[in-house]
Parts: C-alpha cells; sequence; structure tokens
C-alpha cells in the first residue's frame, strides 16, 4: 500500500475530508517531490477517497505533472485562489473539514484557503503523518544508516581536532570537511567548549579552546535526505573532578537508555532510566532536556523520548538517545547516539568512543 493510501485510511478514521499538504518534509515523504518554502504558495490535497490534486506555481507544475498529479497551476502574475476555487468545487470542500500542518502551514497558505473555501473546520494532521513516518521502511533504514556512518567519521575528525589553542570555529570547519568528503550533505554543526558548554543550545564560536576545557560537538548531516544526529564530549587537557563526575554519570545514564530500548517499552520508561541516574548523582537540576528525539527527514521527528509519552517503542522507530548535565560556569557534558529499534531489541547506529580524552 503506498504512503498516500495509506494516510487517506487514517484520514477516514480521522474523519478528515481532505489533508492540504505544504511544501516541507511530509509533502516529501508522500509523494518523493522536494519543492522548497518560498513567497509561492504551493498546495497538495489528499481527498480521503479519490485522487490527489495540486495547486502550485507554474515553474513547479512540471514536477507534479511528471508523477501523474492532477494539477491547476498559476502564473507569477497571478495567485492560487483561482485553482483553490476549483479544487473547493471538485472536492466539495467548503464547510468540510481539513487536515493542515499546524507545524508548517504558514498563514499565508492559510489566508488562501479562508478566501477561496470559506467555512471550514481544522483538524491538526501532523499526528497522522507522524505516524506514518516514525516506522521507517528498509530504503530509510538505510539511508539512515548511511548518515550515521559519516557521522562516525565526524566524530573521529573532532577527536583529532580538539586541543588547546584551536578555536571553536575550526573545530567544526574540521568535522564539515571530513563529512562532505564522505559525501554527506552538512546540516549544522555546533562546538561549545569551557564555559560555554553549559548552555545545551551553545552554538559554535570564534572562543579558544583553553587547557582544561570540556568540548562537546553536536554535528547533524544528512544522507539521501535521512539525518543522522550525533554528540560527543571531548577534554582539551586534564578536567576539574566535578566535569569528570558528571561526564561518568552522563555516560552511565546514555548506556543504561540505550541497553533500556526494545519493542514493548515506553518512551517515558526511557527518559527515566536515564533521568533516574542522574538524578541520583545529585545532578538533576542539571538536566534540562528530553532524553532524546526521533530522527527521520527531519532532525526533530516523532517520536520524543520524554517525561509523559507512554507510546510503546516499535520496530522500525529511529530516534537519539542524549542525556546531558551542564553546570553554570564550569562546562556541560552530552552524549547523544542514533538507534534503530528491531523485532529482537536494538541497534546503535552510532558508535564512536564516548569518553575519548577523558
Amino acid at each position: 500500500m503506498s504512503r498516500l493510501s495509506r494516510l487517506q485510511g487514517l484520514l477516514a478514521e480521522a474523519k478528515v475530508d481532505c489533508a492540504v499538504i505544504v511544501p516541507g518534509p511530509n509533502l516529501y515523504y508522500l509523494v518523493g517531490i522536494e519543492v522548497g518554502v518560498s513567497e509561492r504558495a504551493l498546495f497538495f490535497f489528499v481527498p480521503r477517497e479519490g485522487e490527489p490534486i495540486v495547486v502550485c506555481p507554474e515553474l513547479e507544475s512540471p514536477k507534479f505533472r511528471e508523477h501523474g498529479y492532477a494539477v491547476h497551476e498559476y502564473p507569477d502574475s497571478g495567485g492560487p485562489l483561482a485553482g483553490l476555487w476549483r479544487v473547493g468545487n471538485d472536492l466539495g470542500l467548503r464547510n468540510s473539514c481539513l487536515g493542515v500542518e499546524y507545524l508548517n502551514m504558514r498563514l499565508l497558505e492559510w489566508d488562501y484557503l479562508a478566501k477561496a473555501l470559506g467555512s471550514f473546520d481544522l483538524k491538526d494532521v501532523i499526528p497522522l503523518l507522524s505516524q506514518l513516518r516514525m516506522i521507517k521502511d528498509e530504503d530509510e533504514v538505510a539511508a539512515i544508516r548511511e548518515a550515521a556512518r559519516i557521522a562516525d567519521l565526524g566524530m573521529a575528525a573532532a577527536s583529532e581536532a580538539v586541543r588547546p589553542g584551536v578555536t571553536e570555529r575550526q573545530v567544526a570547519r574540521t568535522v564539515e570537511e571530513q563529512v562532505r568528503g564522505n559525501h554527506g550533505a552538512v546540516v549544522g554543526v555546533a562546538v561549545a567548549s569551557g564555559p560555554r558548554a553549559a548552555v545545551p543550545h551553545a552554538g559554535t564560536s570564534d572562543r579558544v579552546i583553553q587547557a582544561g576545557d570540556v568540548v562537546w560537538v553536536d554535528l547533524v548531516l544528512k544522507f539521501r535526505a535521512y539525518v543522522a544526529d550525533i554528540t560527543r564530549t571531548f577534554a582539551a587537557g586534564e578536567l576539574d573532578g566535578d566535569m569528570v563526575r558528571a561526564w561518568r554519570t552522563v555516560e552511565r545514564a546514555a548506556a543504561a537508555a540505550r541497553e533500556a530500548c526494545r519493542p514493548g517499552v515506553s518512551l517515558e520508561d526511557i527518559d527515566a532510566t536515564a533521568r533516574g541516574i542522574i538524578e541520583e548523582e545529585g545532578f538533576g537540576p542539571n538536566f534540562t532536556h528530553r532524553t532524546g528525539h526521533g530522527i527521520g527527514l527531519e532532525v526533530h521527528e516523532a517520536p520524543y523520548v520524554v517525561a509523559g509519552n507512554r507510546q510503546l517503542l516499535r520496530a522500525g522507530m529511529t530516534f537519539t538517545v542524549e542525556p546531558g548535565i551542564y553546570i553554570p560556569g564550569l562546562g556541560g557534558v552530552r552524549i547523544e547516539d542514533d538507534l534503530l529499534i528491531t523485532e529482537e531489541g536494538v541497534e546503535v547506529l552510532t558508535s564512536f568512543e564516548r569518553g575519548s580524552g577523558i
């Protein structure tokens, strides 16, 4: 069954008359067509019965016609309203229930829909799309596995680059070069050293790494549109005793969480496993984010490894495990790996050593 057919089945169950998909990862997932977000609005209508219809600018229409979709195109001198009005009539969308992407649809698209269709109800279709996307097929797993392999090479380059006297930005450039040299597309490299490492999303600066600094490197890359996300923490010389204790706690928490992953275990239990160890060591207030997130076409997608998420792990899910401890004024430690749930248990996709130089 195609991805579109499976979505239509979920729309019927949710009593949604039609999904309206806009450019982004969900459109790519459903039809394999990549369209950038721009000032030119594009709408991909998926009725719960029948064939999809596209309203798009003229320059994008060949991509959809080649795939056999019905297209209402508009010129740059015009706009999508006429096409939307025709689709509204063809699919009977006035006073219907439309499923829209709450995370992705802009006011621009919503305003066009309101002007063309008048009254309609809205329902967030992201949970339905997430239900499809969080279980990866063989081709998706193969791409993520290769992305993870390249991520390990990036961390190997980081391990060699981190030393006193080198700037964070120089380390990041070294990692980027390694990734590109192995056919990966860099999404982002964040390097934080010393006190800056105490901020989980510190980003990269021109700070010069000092002797005794802790340094974490967070790498996100893509291979064939699919993501790997890895973080390793390094030491530029001998670390403060509290920092060593924090690192050893994070390493133990991460290992326990990875080992707890298998089909049928809840995501909140994985979070609790990591968090419990960190709290036992007195670092509870210093672990300020969830334990992990799904990876796929996006670096953050379902499922989320967080307290309150009772969803059970299933074969085909890919996600991160990344506990961290952040001590203001001193530094921070994060160890992040990519995991795949299998029928038998779990496969850890990233393997670069987790205690380099500490």
